[in-house]
């Protein structure tokens, strides 16, 4: 009945409703309006229909990558051990490499992504990959193993049903947590999140922010963050 209610209040002609509405709800760990089923994601993901969602589109994004670099060197030096959640092709991987960093991993559930990784990017012949799903690496993963984890554009497309990985996030990490992700709209497959309060309430502090206006890094409208686990 609630459901319903939501449904002719908020529907897709008032984006901004559906996405507070929405937040509301990712909170709760409740279904939000008008997107996918935890499963139907996974399955989206592992095989992208579109175009634009392929690995072969995450070859290029240099402008992403080398916001990154300028983020990760306010606090990281080249000795630190470095987790890529939801690596894709292993672009940002590639530029943290040719960048000095040498102690890196990276998730992957995408099994195209990961050839292209091995054909396209073979410098990253050292890096580790582990292949799965967030939900189901993380958990495996001892504590305080990597002193940064970072995520672009993949944390907004967790399922609320898997709020719980925010903790293992925190567990895992020793140092610094990267969040660089979509938090002010909503979509099909697009999970909007305030990450101050997601991983404050998980005992970290904000020590940097930034609300990306320009589009020359093309993460035009993206929120930056950075955390440090105490």
């Amino acid at each position: 009945m609630l459901r319903k209610l939501y449904r002719m209040i908020a529907n897709r002609s008032h984006p901004r409703i559906v996405t507070i509405v929405n937040k509301i709800l990712i909170r709760w760990g409740v279904q939000p309006l008008f997107t996918g089923t935890r499963k139907q994601l996974h399955q989206y993901w592992m095989l992208p229909p579109e175009e634009v969602n392929k690995p072969e589109a995450y070859l290029e994004g240099r402008g992403r990558s080398e916001y990154l670099i300028g983020v990760i060197k306010r606090f990281g030096s080249s000795n630190d051990t470095i987790l890529e959640l939801g690596c894709n092709v292993g672009r940002n991987l590639l530029y943290l490499w040719q960048n000095g960093f040498k102690n890196l991993s990276g998730i992957e559930m995408n099994e195209h992504a990961l050839e292209i990784v091995r054909t396209s990017f073979p410098e990253c012949g050292q890096v580790s990959i582990y292949k799965g799903l967030l939900e189901e690496v993380l958990p495996r993963l001892e504590d305080k193993k990597f002193d940064i984890i970072f995520s672009m554009a993949v944390l907004e497309h967790i399922h609320p049903q898997s709020n719980f990985i925010f903790k293992e996030i925190v567990r895992v990490c020793k140092k610094y947590i990267i969040t660089i992700e979509i938090e002010h709209s909503s979509g099909a497959r697009v999970f909007p999140r305030n990450y101050r309060e997601v991983f404050e309430k998980l005992g970290c502090a904000m020590v940097y922010h930034e609300e990306i206006k320009e589009s020359c890094c093309e993460l035009k409208s993206y929120t930056a963050r950075i955390f440090k686990v105490k």
